[in-house]
């Protein structure tokens, strides 16, 4: 569905989409996206979301009406629940930060004209549900459409890292922490010989998100919430980014057994810790997820990455490495009168958990997503 824009663009809503394509890749690395919106990320997603089906893809195109080259994209589906039609964005649960990619000459000012194109594709839908947007990504948003923001329940924590490690970690770490994990750091050094790999390449990133499913077994029976990563599809997505370069996976290793895992999202200097698995078996009170993450993050230091992201989800072991919270925000907006009747519905006492239910089906993670991540403990 092409519109004839009174603008210098003209937007346009497609069903299919190379993302792996040229001018997508340029787009994608002129922008400020993050790398949930690489041309990696995106294609598996649509790709898992045409396997369930899921959803019909419903990607936003805004292109120069001079040149035709493409400047904004936002890639969004077009769902079916409870009799609606909502619009919402790719996600199959595996996505923490939804933005805009867009050109940065599209990036400023507010156009009235496009605006109204974009209303004018929407009214395809009842209703407009975005979670999962941070705060840089708003005005990525505002630029398209006009919608409601919804402070999210939880935040993402991100970390500043600066070198050396050393340094950092006396600056950053909380000091309670710092002496624990010494202590259990040193016992597990005369157990035997402990030592964390962090490796890009594709058979140890697809063997390690193996093993954060069968580490993580015992702990998901102990908390009775089920674990997407037992989803045939949900491992697939997964194990389809371990070519991509967009990854990174961390195994700790005690006299060459496997106690602890980590795989992780890296775009430009920032590494997104995303998955989580250790044995709450043998190691349990020797913090040996704790450890490799703080292994972890000290590789990242010395890759000259800048920022390491415990991503979305609130749990107090995330500020004793220093993260801050950042919000999240939730964008609605009632396209049609059953849409703004059930946003309407959604703002009154337990409208949180109709949200919930707004998810994919199939795809539909419990809350928090700390729990969807393995980390409903302190590792």
């Amino acid at each position: 569905m092409t519109i004839s824009s009174r603008t210098r663009w003209n937007v346009e809503v497609v069903r299919d989409f190379d993302f792996q394509s040229e001018e997508y890749d340029q787009l994608f690395r002129r922008s400020a996206a993050s790398g949930f919106q690489s041309p990696a990320w995106l294609g598996a997603t649509y790709a898992a979301i045409r396997r369930a089906p899921l959803a019909d893809p419903f990607i936003l195109t805004v292109r120069d009406a001079g040149t035709g080259a493409l400047v904004a994209l936002a890639p969004l589906v077009l769902r079916y629940r409870f009799g609606l039609r909502v619009i919402a964005y790719a996600d199959i649960g595996s996505l923490d930060y939804c933005c805009v990619v867009q050109a940065p000459e599209f990036e400023t000012g507010l156009d009235p004209a496009l605006r109204r194109d974009v209303d004018e594709a929407l009214k395809a839908a009842d209703a407009l549900f975005i979670p999962k947007v941070p705060d840089a990504a708003l005005r990525s948003f505002d630029r398209l459409l006009a919608a409601r923001r919804v402070k999210m329940a939880y935040s993402a924590h991100p970390v500043p890292l600066f070198g050396p490690f050393s340094e950092w970690r006396n600056a950053t770490m909380n000091g309670t922490t710092r002496r624990s994990l010494d202590k259990k750091r040193r016992k597990l050094s005369r157990i035997g010989r402990l030592e964390t790999v962090g490796e890009t390449e594709p058979g140890f990133v697809a063997a390690t998100i193996e093993q954060i499913r069968l580490l993580r077994e015992p702990r998901f029976a102990e908390t009775g919430v089920s674990d997407p990563l037992k989803s045939e599809a949900f491992r697939a997505f997964y194990a389809s980014l371990k070519d991509s370069g967009t990854v990174r996976a961390y195994q700790m290793r005690l006299d060459g057994a496997t106690i602890a895992c980590g795989f992780a999202m890296v775009h430009g200097d920032a590494c997104h810790l995303l998955l989580t698995g250790f044995d709450v078996g043998n190691w349990r009170n020797y913090s040996v997820g704790l450890l490799m993450i703080e292994d972890a993050i000290a590789d990242c230091v010395a890759r000259g990455e800048r920022v390491f992201d415990f991503t979305i989800g609130d749990h107090p072991y995330k500020a004793d490495f220093g993260a801050q919270s950042a919000p999240i925000w939730r964008l609605t907006r009632g396209l049609s009168f059953k849409g703004r009747l059930m946003l309407a519905v959604m703002q009154l006492k337990g409208g949180e958990r109709l949200a919930r239910r707004l998810a994919p089906r199939g795809y539909r993670a419990p809350s928090p997503p700390d729990i969807v991540r393995g980390a409903g403990v302190a590792p």
